[in-house]
């Protein structure tokens, strides 16, 4: 059995003070929020805090809020709750994401905000301490050399959170806040494709919430993996498309694919101004494949999951052309 390290609790009542918090105590603390990735994380001995910094008290920092211009999402909202909540009924994409992720009793405790914030997997560096010791170290661990992606200069960890592409397509933003303020920034610029330094925040910044444009069109997420529940994606596909006959607008997001989830601008900007023929979708989602290049650290085979990228993007299109008679 796999026993926690010792560590001192923390619960902070805003998110000012979380931020003080991990400020003062620096590399000493990790932020926790519902706990169910970063727990393991612990047991597995991949950190080692002296502190625990909790979110649990946080004031508001639970709840769906409808705003004038969309939608407003606290961070400590529970995966559960994003789900089943009736505002998010016209984001379909971000409630599929919600509902796909985990476990009933996983997505009842796991947050939005951890799910976004969930640090790079990988096959090699996800094991307990004894197998990584015996196997030696890695980019992640501080030295050595990448063993599944030997003669890498950076870490090729995979983020394998489902909300982000979701989030991505739907053209969210994120609430950041720290001791001397806030910011809010597109959520794609949250991410940096480096999977030991994933996220494009202060390590004192403390993600806050998300805000979701008002729902102009549709949206769709699709999910790869190898059992039909509880797995982390081995892909993830979000496909938001606006549309009056035509596509005007249309993002593609895909996750499961590297250390970032990234947008096919590309293969969006082929779309708009046409009908969804089987042609273009098969054009569109051959672009988006493009920017998957897959080692072998995740399940599947790493040319399965580039060529289940195609796949994806071209059933997330037609599952979209559909009912809207873009055809």
């Amino acid at each position: 059995m796999l026993r926690l390290p010792p560590f001192r609790m923390l619960a902070p009542a805003t998110f000012a003070e979380a931020s003080r918090r991990l400020r003062d105590l620096g590399p000493r603390a990790s932020l926790m929020a519902g706990g169910t990735d970063l727990v393991p994380r612990f047991k597995r001995r991949q950190i080692l805090p002296e502190v625990v910094v909790s979110l649990h008290r946080v004031k508001g920092s639970v709840g769906i809020r409808a705003e004038q211009d969309g939608l407003s999402i606290g961070a400590g909202t529970t995966l559960a709750q994003v789900a089943s909540d009736p505002l998010i009924s016209r984001y379909s994409a971000l409630r599929q994401a919600a509902e796909s992720a985990a476990t009933p009793q996983i997505r009842s405790i796991a947050t939005i905000g951890g799910n976004l914030c969930l640090p790079p997997r990988c096959s090699y560096y996800d094991r307990s301490a004894l197998w990584r010791g015996a196997q030696g170290s890695c980019l992640r661990s501080g030295s050595g050399e990448c063993h599944v992606a030997p003669g890498a200069s950076r870490c090729m960890a995979v983020h394998s959170g489902d909300l982000a592409p979701a989030l991505l397509a739907l053209g969210a933003r994120a609430r950041l806040v720290c001791g001397s303020g806030e910011r809010v920034i597109p959520i794609q610029e949250l991410f940096v494709d480096d999977g030991i330094a994933p996220l494009a925040k202060k390590p004192e910044e403390v993600l806050a919430g998300i805000h979701i444009g008002r729902a102009e069109g549709r949206s769709v997420y699709l999910k790869l993996r190898r059992r039909s529940s509880f797995d982390y994606p081995s892909l993830g596909v979000a496909v938001s498309l606006e549309s009056d006959g035509r596509a005007r607008e249309c993002r593609i997001a895909l996750g499961g694919v590297g250390p970032a989830p990234v947008v096919a601008h590309d293969a969006g900007r082929l779309l708009v101004g046409g009908r969804l023929e089987p042609d273009v979708v098969a054009a569109a989602a051959s672009v988006a494949a493009r920017l998957v290049r897959p080692v072998e650290n995740s399940d599947f085979t790493a040319s399965y999951r580039k060529r289940m990228a195609a796949v994806f993007v071209a059933r997330a299109l037609n599952g979209l052309r559909e009912p809207t008679g873009l055809s």
